[in-house]
């Protein structure tokens, strides 16, 4: 069997002592989880983190420090690498 690591990226982003963060469902219980998502092919790190944060909440992120490597090997034997990034946003996109 052929390794394969899922490299996800997160945004950690707090303003006026409240953070940043979306509800979404995780095996069968809402959580309260980062703005974050996978790497898609040609993308860098820093542009899949503006981009999910833009599509899970809004707002522009403007990544300043990467604040954490974390490897994990879920249950199913897949293998993610989760590259987390502080920063912070300006307003919310408009939606046309």
């Amino acid at each position: 069997m052929a390794f394969k690591l899922d490299v996800t990226v997160a945004a950690i982003v707090e303003r006026d002592g409240r953070f940043l963060v979306v509800q979404e469902r995780a095996a069968r219980r809402v959580v309260l989880n980062q703005p974050a998502g996978h790497l898609e092919d040609g993308e860098s790190l820093s542009q899949a983190v503006i981009r999910e944060t833009l599509e899970e909440t809004g707002y522009q992120f403007m990544p300043r420090a990467v604040t954490g490597l974390y490897l994990w090997r879920g249950p199913s034997e897949r293998t993610f690498l989760r590259v987390a990034f502080s920063g912070r946003v300006g307003d919310p996109q408009e939606t046309v």
